[in-house]
């Protein structure tokens, strides 16, 4: 069962920096995101005419294609420093724990964006399967069963499903940086001197 769940790891792996993409910046796009739900309007025709979870679900199962796609790439690109531990400091480095004990893994940027691709991947499916179980449910339960709490109830899965969305955002433009250039560039260690081991300006990000 747990090998299932490998992908989350990705929430696991520690660096000073990661808290942007996994809440900084998902925080703010999620609280825009959920902004509409203060209109009644919005919420009325979000159950009605406009379907706005089913359109998103089948979005998101166009998304799942693409990072498996781009996790088949990461696994097999053929540079050698992909598989060099990340240059910086403090390290990206992963925690595991083996009967008890625990232990931290430098990640090398191969096996970095591994776990994020995989990550998204899995976040992916998460919510199209979701997506489809919220309105299935409410289509053929809460309007029979609860249909003066379907606006509420709608509310609380439009928050948590934006939250996850901009999450989802969040990372994928982390991994598009690291695919349209920084797997390209050779490793170079930032120095507090100004100058990188190569005698060049340190560079941005790692």
């Amino acid at each position: 069962m747990w090998r299932i769940l490998v992908p989350l790891q990705y929430l696991r792996i520690a660096h000073p920096e990661k808290w942007k993409f996994d809440f900084g910046l998902p925080i703010v796009l999620a609280t825009i995101f959920a902004l509409p739900v203060i209109s009644s309007e919005f919420v009325k025709d979000a159950l009605g005419t406009l379907d706005i979870i089913g359109k998103l679900s089948n979005f998101l199962g166009v998304l799942t294609g693409f990072f498996i796609a781009a996790l088949a790439a990461v696994a097999t690109f053929g540079k050698q420093e992909m598989d060099d531990p990340m240059p910086g400091e403090p390290p990206v480095r992963l925690e595991h724990t083996v009967n008890t004990e625990t232990y931290f893994e430098n990640l090398s940027r191969r096996r970095f964006l591994s776990f994020l691709f995989g990550y998204m991947a899995f976040l992916t499916l998460v919510l199209y399967v979701a997506g489809y179980i919220y309105l299935v449910t409410d289509k053929y339960w809460l309007s029979e069963v609860a249909p003066k709490g379907r606006p509420t109830i709608f509310r609380i899965f439009w928050c948590v499903y934006v939250f996850a969305l901009a999450n989802l955002l969040s990372n994928t433009l982390l991994g598009l940086f690291y695919l349209t250039d920084r797997i390209h560039r050779p490793n170079r260690v930032a120095r507090w001197s100004g100058t990188d081991n190569h005698g060049s300006p340190p560079e941005a990000g790692s």
